[in-house]
């Protein structure tokens, strides 16, 4: 999964241009969820159980890029679409490391003034099996750091300061939590479940990803753990998808 950039200023992209990119969806992320035996990749909000639906918003994110992670291998899995995500063909059983990336989103080509800005979303998942400590694969990529509640985030391979975490329960009770110099934050869970982590980055520079180039570009990023301490708690209600417009 490669990317480069030119070597201009950086600077933070206006909200209102993420809004303008992903148009209703400008709040979404993708994650990774292990359900049964597999292991799937869904696009939506996952502190309101929303899972975004084919046909429908769902249809406008293409096929992630996985990546399966095991004994200092890296080896590529197929991401089949179903109604409500991407089956992965990894079992999510296993202790697999797993990482995903959505790079080919169409570059959307904004208006403003007589300003035409093209711009692109890079969106980002990882699965952690367990808490050692990984390395950076994705652009922006959440990673553990050793010990349960202890991460890591880094952007374009480097550790990312003072950017924002946010932890989001099975029940959707959420916490956020700010990187240091290193990239290093703590977020602890307290109930038994599947936890989803989430961070996002902006920048207004011009790059390219597979050959796409964009003059500003604005990154998402999850990772999923799961935590068997604690007591029980059950996810709320499913939302209803957004239409398709």
């Amino acid at each position: 999964m490669q990317h480069t950039a030119s070597k201009h200023a950086r600077y933070l992209l206006p909200g209102l241009l993420l809004g303008l990119l992903l148009g209703t969806a400008n709040a979404h992320q993708i994650w990774l969820e292990p359900e049964g035996t597999r292991l799937n990749l869904h696009f939506g909000e996952y502190h309101e159980n929303l899972k975004e639906t084919s046909p429908g918003l769902l249809d406008r994110v293409p096929a992630p890029a996985v990546l399966v992670l095991q004994d200092g291998t890296a080896k590529t899995a197929a991401a089949v679409k179903g109604k409500e995500g991407y089956a992965l063909d990894t079992a999510a059983g296993s202790q697999r490391h797993v990482v995903a990336e959505v790079r080919n989103y169409p570059v959307r080509e904004l208006k403003q003034g007589e300003t035409i800005t093209r711009s692109k979303w890079i969106a980002a998942a990882r699965f952690a099996p367990d808490a050692s400590a990984q390395s950076a694969r994705n652009l922006l990529d959440i990673v553990p750091n050793g010990a349960p509640g202890k991460f890591r985030v880094f952007f374009r391979g480097q550790p990312l300061a003072k950017v924002k975490v946010e932890m989001v329960a099975p029940n959707g009770w959420r916490k956020e939590a700010s990187s240091n110099a290193d990239g290093e934050f703590e977020l602890q869970p307290l109930w038994r479940g599947v936890y989803v982590l989430e961070a996002a980055h902006k920048e207004v520079v011009a790059g390219e990803v597979d050959g796409e180039k964009y003059d500003a570009a604005s990154f998402t990023s999850s990772l999923t753990i799961v935590n068997t301490n604690g007591p029980a708690t059950e996810r709320p209600a499913a939302a209803t998808p957004h239409q398709m417009k």
